[in-house]
């Protein structure tokens, strides 16, 4: 196929209908929507959709026909090189034709295309027609609902003339009734306003009062659980006192077996150092016949220097008899150094002694000291029972002011409470006056209870700091106690 003839056929191609046909289509599209802008009622319609939707479809097919021009149109170009490279270049001519099929291929889809643009065209007709009868029905439809709506604003006008006369004569009446009313109001406003300073003054009083009454008997139950707490304080510090002392008197005790045990070591080193006294004395005994027999040696062996040759043989008795002398002398040092150390020993032994004789006696005295002590904490003892007995008595006094206090507080409420239901009536005010007034002496003869109360707690605080003070001196005799213990182990260690 030449060149030219299909470059003829491809441009008549592209005058084709799609352009046109998208030309009319978007007219009809204006159209469309320059007689539907003045009903907005119409826009919403289904069939409004569907115009949009055939529209969009046909713009992505404009899209693809654009497109696909373009790829001719480079095509076409790329034939022209191809024919200025076939003046020079015989050996392309294969290529020119497999881009000659290439774009007879091309050209049939662009056929296809067309055809199913024609086809979109025909439904988006079909869709236009449909919704032309729709819209046109919808404007029948709001020009009788328009119609209808006239009439009812005509009514509604109508309503309204009557309704604003009517209510220009109930405001007239309701202004005559808020003025009676608010005379009406004002003058039992006044009535309950002096009745209300009157019962406000009563109540002020009667709260005073029984507020008063509330904090000394708050006040004395701290003191009652303070003194409680203290009392039970005391009693764990005088139960861990009487242990101590218990233990001190046990270490005394201990304390006595053992003196006892180094007076028993006293006697048997001074019967050890009399037996060395004597054992030394022997010895001393020893060497002094030790002494006589070598002067006597001496002298046998001076009146049998003439006899030398005896002398030879007296030799071994003579040796014999000076190892035995300096044997005996050894054993004398020895003696005499462990009489010296047995003297020291028993030097060291007597001073312990002496100090612990000292230690127990100070010991017994601090004893026979704390037993005035120990008779105070009994007698403590004691009244912590009588305080712990006069204690529950003093708990069932205040669960009694306690519960009398909340019945008060109930009758007081409960006449509030009626104060508030009946304001406007005399005698129930009287009748809550004397019930006050009975509240006022109760609460004045249970002050009496409460002032006694308060000086039984400081009677109680007094006790507590007696026990305090015996607390004090138990505290400073457990540090001589201690003190006098470190000196013992010192003195045993030493």
């Amino acid at each position: 196929m030449p060149f030219n003839l299909l470059k003829s056929r491809s441009s008549k191609n592209l005058q084709l209908d799609p352009t046109n046909v998208v030309k009319k289509k978007s007219e009809m599209v204006r159209s469309a929507r320059s007689t539907s802008s003045s009903k907005p009622a119409i826009a919403s319609t289904p069939s409004n959709s569907a115009v949009n939707e055939l529209v969009r479809s046909r713009d992505e097919a404009l899209a693809e026909v654009r497109k696909r021009d373009e790829t001719i149109q480079q095509q076409n170009e790329t034939v022209k090189d191809f024919q200025k490279q076939l003046e020079t270049h015989p050996s392309a001519v294969q290529n020119l034709q497999n881009l000659t099929d290439a774009f007879q291929r091309q050209l049939v889809t662009l056929k296809d295309a067309q055809q199913q643009a024609r086809d979109q065209r025909a439904a988006y007709e079909k869709e236009q027609e449909a919704h032309h009868h729709s819209r046109v029905s919808l404007l029948t439809q709001a020009q009788r609902h328009k119609e209808e709506v006239d009439q009812l604003k005509s009514r509604l006008e109508i309503q309204s003339a009557l309704l604003k006369r009517e209510r220009s004569v109930s405001q007239a009446n309701m202004g005559l009734l808020r003025q009676q009313r608010d005379e009406h109001e004002e003058e039992l406003r006044n009535r309950h306003k002096e009745v209300e300073r009157r019962l406000n003054i009563e109540l002020r009083e009667r709260e005073t009062a029984y507020n008063t009454a509330r904090k000394m008997v708050t006040k004395a139950r701290v003191d009652v659980d303070n003194y409680r707490s203290q009392l039970v304080a005391a009693e764990k510090r005088s139960n861990e006192l009487t242990k101590e002392l218990a233990l001190q008197v046990g270490f005394f005790e201990d304390e006595k077996a053992v003196s006892k045990a180094l007076q028993r070591e006293l006697k048997g080193c001074e019967a050890n150092a009399l037996d060395l006294a004597a054992r030394v004395h022997r010895a001393s005994e020893e060497n002094a016949e030790l002494r006589e027999h070598c002067r006597t040696a001496l002298a046998e062996v001076t009146s049998l220097l003439p006899f030398r040759g005896e002398t030879e043989m007296l030799r071994p008795q003579i040796g014999q008899l000076r190892d035995r002398l300096r044997e005996s002398q050894r054993a004398r040092q020895e003696l005499e150094n462990q009489l010296r150390a047995s003297t020291a020993q028993n030097a060291v032994i007597t001073q312990r002694f002496a100090y612990v004789q000292q230690v127990l006696i100070s010991s017994t005295v601090e004893v026979k000291e704390l037993q005035p002590v120990q008779n105070q904490l009994k007698s403590l003892k004691k009244a912590l029972t009588g305080a712990g007995t006069q204690n529950k008595g003093l708990k069932l006094q205040v669960a009694s002011l306690e519960a009398w206090n909340k019945q008060a507080q109930k009758a007081l409420t409960e006449r509030e409470k009626e104060v508030h239901r009946m304001q406007s009536d005399r005698e129930t005010v009287g009748m809550l006056q004397e019930q006050a007034k009975t509240l006022n002496e109760a609460l004045t003869g249970k002050s009496g209870e409460i002032e006694r109360l308060r000086h039984r707690v400081e009677e109680l605080k007094t006790v507590q700091e007696q026990a305090n003070a015996l607390k004090k001196a138990l505290d400073q005799s457990k540090t001589e106690k201690e003190t006098l213990r470190r000196d013992i182990e010192r003195l045993f260690s030493l």
